[in-house]
């Protein structure tokens, strides 16, 4: 009878637990509008391994929705046809988590202290600026990002990390055209912690942020191409770097 995308509800709907599970309808019919008597979601499915049928004589109003991203609070998920929905969604210290591979030309912007959870996924960026941008604030932004692929073989920037705070990188790779991780000059006393992860690009680590923390654990930091008179290098300090320390 209503269909609310930040209430998420749908007529039928498989929810992230529901691993393997298989409907099939026969005749009948589904219905879905919102309160205005609008086509709403039908089924939404947000779990790959889900399955259903409906066959060609079932009468459906509305939408099949397939999100890409999860917040889960435990009696109940809020699910999201993109991650740049679920981001202005969510509160500090919740945690997004991927259900589906993303590809997108557009910047994933990112202003609040949140976990990203790419359960094994992959995010594929075709732009040429910045596949995740951590936008400064003026109590900076703790991000975690673990478990995520991030393919950008354009992008000046993978990911960057545009403010104070604390950013944690685990079981993360990132390949980019140029800077895997930047982290600019706003980066100021930033720590950073990258573990079990790959990173490449030409400048791999770029690090401007004076006084900024680095650590690294477990990971590969691969400069595809090191060419002296074009300034790259795996890992870079930066002249605005003072008091920058980098511990692998």
């Amino acid at each position: 009878a209503e269909n609310n995308a930040k209430e998420d509800y749908a007529a039928i709907k498989f929810n992230g637990l529901a691993e393997g599970a298989n409907l099939t309808v026969i005749g009948g019919s589904i219905t879905a509008t919102n309160e205005k008597g609008e086509p709403s979601i039908a089924v939404e499915k947000a779990v790959a391994s889900a399955n259903y049928t409906i066959s060609e004589s079932t009468a459906v109003v509305g939408k099949y929705s397939k999100p890409v991203a999860m917040i889960d609070y435990g009696k109940y998920q809020y699910t999201f046809e993109t991650i740049e929905e679920a981001i202005a969604e969510a509160k500090a210290g919740d945690v997004i988590k991927l259900i589906a591979d993303i590809e997108t030309s557009e910047s994933i912007i990112i202003d609040k202290a949140i976990t990203i959870d790419g359960n094994g996924k992959t995010l594929t960026y075709t732009g040429t600026d910045r596949a995740i941008s951590v936008e400064n604030t003026a109590n900076g932004a703790d991000l975690t990002i673990k478990n995520l692929t991030v393919v950008a073989p354009k992008a000046e920037r993978g990911i960057n990390y545009n403010t104070t705070g604390s950013l944690t990188l685990e079981n993360v790779t990132v390949t980019a055209a140029n800077y895997a991780v930047n982290l600019p000059s706003s980066a100021v006393g930033a720590q950073v912690k990258i573990t079990n992860s790959t990173l490449t690009g030409l400048t791999t680590l770029n690090i401007w942020g004076a006084e900024a923390e680095i650590e690294l654990n477990n990971t590969a930091i691969v400069s595809a191409e090191n060419n002296a008179k074009e300034d790259y290098a795996a890992i870079k300090f930066n002249g605005l770097a003072e008091g920058a320390n980098l511990t692998v």
